[in-house]
């Protein structure tokens, strides 16, 4: 298991969106979605209960929002899912910088 902090982008909110799409785009291929009711918890839930809640990320294949005085703060992420991730975003900045390139040149 990994966890994976989440930061909220300060630039324009067209960057945002377009990184989320993207994003969204390779990562729900292989991730299941959150589940509003089961996936979001408060940090000192998973301080308690952090064995069950690891099995519940590994058992669902979801990830489990955490949250700190009422705001989502961090994400826990099954290891495999992040790879794949990584491996989507590494391809995807490929495609995007070839493009640039061919733009470019």
């Amino acid at each position: 298991m990994l966890v994976l902090f989440l930061e909220l982008y300060k630039n324009s909110y067209n960057m945002r969106y377009k990184i989320t799409y993207n994003i969204y785009d390779s990562f729900s291929s292989f991730m299941k979605r959150i589940d509003l009711e089961n996936d979001i918890r408060p940090l000192s839930e998973f301080r308690a209960n952090t064995a069950s809640l690891v099995r519940q990320v590994k058992k669902t294949g979801r990830p489990l929002v955490l949250t700190q005085y009422g705001k989502s703060t961090v994400v826990l992420l099954d290891v495999s899912h992040y790879q794949s991730l990584l491996a989507s975003l590494d391809l995807q900045r490929s495609v995007e910088n070839s493009g640039e390139a061919s733009a470019g040149g």
